[in-house]
């Protein structure tokens, strides 16, 4: 038989008083007075009495909710050993000290379909208690705008916890690949792998290759980054269509020092100074019209919002705002900050408001530009 707590036994007692209340004529007569007058009636309205003495929870009760003793899981959308992977379990080492309760908070790894398993998990299966959230590809949230893929979730209606960085992705090549320029990707085809149709690693490339015309094709099966880093070391793929500069830095250094990789472009409009001190162009720089450069706007929104963390669909209130409190606090703070610097990964804090507004402002953009940017994300051009 399960033990009952003290406020519950409290209760019950009450409900038992309840009962010896009914049996007294005075009850009876107050009852009647009321236009009660049958057992049954009676016995209903003492029913909801003693239900709600021992069900319903106190209101103190809902604000002393704490993650004491309780697990948090973060589902990442991508495998272990990359750079989302990494970013999620680096949050899980600080995160407890900034929730109620300091909680174990552990990652679990759930790749495939370019991060959509994840987003709908949180949709439809996620707990709604504050003890599930997750983290998603960067280009995931825009699958549903921008690809044709079955993509059964809606962005728009997740909590948002913000972002812990804001990258720079790249196209990059092997150095045995004779590929050298921008120029260079219009007339020599490479092969890069993707994770899947709702993945930047296909929507990147196709979209160059709609847009400015470059020979990128994208090749399927790979579950993440790992996997790509050993096709290319085989000499299966030629490079990289959408990793980050960071990403590069802290997970293979050594093909930055003895560059064994070489950085062709820039996938965003704001440049990054070290890859502007090397004479490595931006995509938009590229762009000869303004329908190209909106479109690549479009296409590359997603990059300010680099490394998102977002709660399921229909968290209370108090408890998004709990989760978004600890969120903000565990990327700000010092410790979590060095540990990642001593990996090259700059953290920044991107706050769940802009991640909104951007959302919000990419899925009003005209219909017609849409269309033309979701042929080109998706390979139909």
């Amino acid at each position: 038989m399960p033990m009952l707590s003290c406020r519950t036994m409290s209760r019950l007692k009450s409900g038992a008083m309840c009962i010896h209340l009914a049996r007294a004529p005075q009850f009876g007569s107050a009852l009647r007075a009321l236009g009660i007058r049958s057992f049954w009636q009676s016995r209903c309205l003492l029913a909801g009495l003693l239900f709600s003495l021992v069900v319903e929870p106190p209101a103190e009760a809902q604000n002393d909710w704490t993650y004491r003793g309780r697990t948090v899981i973060i589902s990442v959308g991508a495998p272990a050993g990359g750079g989302y992977d990494y970013t999620a379990r680096l949050l899980a080492r600080h995160l407890p000290r900034h929730l109620p309760g300091n909680p174990t908070v552990i990652v679990k790894n759930m790749p495939g379909a370019g991060g959509l398993l994840v987003a709908k998990y949180l949709q439809t299966t996620a707990a709604r208690d504050g003890t599930e959230f997750g983290e998603l590809e960067h280009g995931t949230a825009f699958a549903p705008l921008l690809t044709s893929a079955g993509v059964s979730f809606d962005p728009l209606a997740l909590g948002w916890l913000g972002s812990m960085e804001q990258f720079t992705p790249i196209v990059a090549v092997w150095h045995t690949v004779p590929v050298y320029s921008f120029e260079d990707l219009l007339k020599i085809p490479i092969n890069v792998g993707t994770s899947g149709a709702g993945s930047t690693t296909s929507g990147y490339p196709q979209s160059l290759n709609a847009i400015l015309g470059t020979k990128i094709k994208v090749i399927g099966g790979y579950p993440g980054t790992p996997a790509y880093n050993l096709a290319i070391e085989r000499g299966e793929l030629d490079g990289l269509a959408s990793w980050c500069w960071t990403c590069a830095k802290a997970q293979k250094p050594d093909w930055i020092v003895e560059k064994k990789l070489r950085v062709i472009m820039q996938l965003a409009e704001h440049a990054d100074p070290e890859l502007e001190k090397m004479g490595v162009p931006t995509a938009f720089q590229k762009a000869s019209t303004d329908i190209q450069r909106q479109m690549l706007g479009v296409v590359f929104r997603s990059v300010m919002m680099s490394r998102p963390f977002v709660a399921p669909l229909g968290l209370p209130a108090e408890r998004l705002a709990m989760l978004r409190a600890a969120f903000e606090a565990a990327v700000e703070d010092s410790a979590l900050i060095g540990e990642a610097a001593k990996t090259g990964m700059k953290v920044e804090f991107i706050s769940p408001a802009r991640i909104e507004d951007n959302l919000k402002a990419t899925f009003a953009t005209d219909p017609a530009l849409i269309e033309k940017v979701r042929n080109a994300y998706s390979g139909k051009y």
